[in-house]
């Protein structure tokens, strides 16, 4: 007679056997509810700060902006006194570096050479190429008119000798009027004569510009007869 494997007989089980995975949660939360308690407020709080950094961030950025707008529309000493209010606000860059670039115009266009000079060169740290090539020029032509030559000579001459700075003539003019306010006219002369030869690569303007400077430098070599 065939043989049958029957399951062995077990236990109905009981009723507390067949909690939920619910449950066991529910009982885990009950137990541990200080703790969640915590967490969530934690958490609440975390993200209210970041909201709140957000909230200001976007804020000031809002006030500066507003601030921007009045110091374009200012003239004169208004507009100096405008840009130096937005630089003491420290904008994030690189809208400090900007900010430092009007300032410094707007000081030069008062005839403040030595504090324009100063802006230019805080404006001149810029990681942008063409924002740092305009302030060096800038802070040149500051220098020069503030008298102080060997400074405005140094400046020029880093300028002159980056060949992809799109102002490397300007640099070398530059050098030029330093040179002949310094009473050097002949090292003048030779710049000026270096962008005017036939293998010059200099643009028209400059080259024009190079030859008006060395007509004005003869011209004063010129004795009067009376």
């Amino acid at each position: 007679m065939a043989q049958y494997n029957r399951p062995p007989k077990s236990k109905a089980p009981k009723p507390d056997e067949f909690v939920s995975f619910f449950d066991h949660v529910v009982r885990y939360f009950l137990v541990h509810q200080n703790k969640f308690y915590v967490l969530i407020g934690a958490i609440l709080l975390a993200f209210g700060g970041y909201a709140l950094q957000r909230y200001l961030v976007g804020k000031k950025m809002h006030d500066l902006a507003l601030d921007y707008m009045k110091a374009e529309q200012a003239q004169g000493a208004e507009a100096t006194g405008a840009w130096e209010t937005l630089a003491k606000q420290d904008p994030p860059k690189p809208l400090r570096d900007v900010v430092a670039l009007q300032l410094g115009g707007a000081l030069a266009a008062q005839s403040q050479w030595e504090p324009s000079a100063q802006s230019f060169q805080k404006s001149a740290e810029s990681k942008s190429f063409v924002l740092y090539s305009v302030a060096r020029l800038a802070q040149g032509v500051a220098l020069e008119n503030a008298k102080k030559y060997s400074e405005a000579l140094t400046v020029y001459q880093e300028i002159a000798d980056l060949k992809d700075d799109p102002f490397r003539y300007r640099g070398k003019l530059g050098m030029a009027r330093v040179f002949l306010a310094m009473g050097q006219p002949t090292e003048a002369e030779n710049i000026l004569l270096e962008m005017l030869v036939k293998t010059s690569d200099a643009p028209e303007p400059v080259k024009g510009a190079a030859l008006s400077q060395l007509v004005a430098i003869k011209a004063k070599q010129v004795p009067e007869t009376n």
